[in-house]
């Protein structure tokens, strides 16, 4: 298994620039449905966590301290989806800035209440992702014959 990023490029940096600009074009209606809200804070964890990984990137960790790096950017990720739902939703609430917000306090602490579950969650779904791209990977001394047929 091995955990490799690039250095941030302009992908990364257009990424940012199409969330908050979807962030402030989701949050002009009046919508109280959460689904927009969750696919933004999502996004906005992944892309999150996408650019603090790559920045530092061009280090080349192998074995058990890979699958330990994808485990614990997974479950940032995973617990990062929930905080940047939540802030998402009380950005919109605070824009609009009306007697009754469109995400009260008891949805935004449902969603706080989710951070723990989407953090396992995160982390075995980073593990899995590490297992799978250390597998893929042509470098790897295990990732299939060397014919280049996967062994499954």
């Amino acid at each position: 298994m091995i955990w490799h990023w690039r250095r941030p490029g302009l992908l990364l940096r257009w990424n940012a620039v199409l969330c908050a600009v979807l962030v402030l074009l989701w949050s002009g209606p009046e919508d109280t449905r959460i689904g927009g809200a969750a696919a933004l804070g999502v996004w906005t964890a992944v892309s999150i966590g996408t650019y603090w990984a790559s920045r530092r990137g061009g280090v080349i960790v192998r074995g058990w301290r890979a699958a330990a790096l994808w485990i614990v950017f997974g479950a940032a990720v995973g617990a990062g989806a929930a905080l940047c739902t939540v802030l998402v939703m009380l950005f919109k609430d605070v824009r609009h800035a009306h007697p009754f917000p469109d995400f009260p306090p008891g949805v935004l602490a449902a969603m706080i209440a989710r951070v723990p579950p989407g953090a396992a969650a995160g982390a075995l779904f980073g593990l899995c992702a590490g297992l799978m791209r250390g597998a893929l990977d042509p470098r790897s001394p295990d990732a299939g014959v060397p014919d280049g047929r996967g062994v499954i």
